[in-house]
């Protein structure tokens, strides 16, 4: 859990597995299809920073 804390409180992203899409109330987890061999989203904090939402932007596009 701290680490998770620590992503929240320092605007960090996370590579995570689907079973983290609720592991923490104030993270948000962002799935993409991307083919790779196992299944994985984002978490963000809902309220990140200019450059995180310029990535999860990025990454939505493609």
């Amino acid at each position: 859990m701290n680490i998770l804390n620590n992503a929240v409180s320092n605007n960090w992203i996370l590579c995570s597995a689907e079973d983290w899409q609720t592991a923490h109330p104030l993270l948000k987890s962002k799935s993409f299809n991307w083919n790779c061999n196992a299944q994985f989203g984002i978490i963000y904090n809902d309220k990140s920073n200019a450059a995180t939402k310029n990535l999860i932007k990025t990454l939505k596009k493609n």
